[in-house]
């Protein structure tokens, strides 16, 4: 689980730690690019994932604050706000 590019290129293996067995142990590998990982800043790294028979949960991963960028470690739930009827993006505000 180095802090360096995997899969041979450009490409990132990122590590999920904890949470649901759905997750927990978990490559994800041919997704994410080199620089979607090392050249954005640490806060905006990490997923909300969908975790079977959870309709309104998701499993929120981020890095550990100074620890690899590429091992997410489990951070809780996250709910999903009510579908307000708005396109993404658009909190109606103007």
């Amino acid at each position: 689980m180095g802090d360096e590019p995997q899969d041979g290129g450009d490409n990132v293996t990122v590590h999920l730690v904890g949470g649901p067995p759905q997750w927990d142990g978990v490559e994800v590998r041919g997704v994410f690019d080199r620089w979607e990982i090392y050249e954005v800043p640490a806060s905006d790294l990490g997923a909300l994932l969908a975790v079977p028979g959870q309709v309104s949960q998701r499993a929120v991963y981020e890095p550990r604050p100074g620890g690899q960028r590429n091992v997410w470690h489990f951070r809780g739930w996250a709910t999903e706000a009510p579908d307000d009827g708005g396109t993404d993006g658009d909190r109606g505000e103007g």
